[in-house]
């Protein structure tokens, strides 16, 4: 099985939204245990 088939389920796309639920911020991160820890791509 190719590696993206593999890990898709674990890929993320991150909205941030403020108090209104005005988006503010988009992202991506991918989570990396089971426990619900993430990897972003925040700089």
């Amino acid at each position: 099985m190719p590696a993206v088939k593999r890990l898709w389920h674990r890929v993320l796309l991150l909205v941030v939204s403020d108090d209104t639920g005005k988006e503010v911020a988009i992202g991506n991160g991918f989570r990396v245990s089971s426990d619900r820890k993430l990897i972003t791509n925040r700089a």
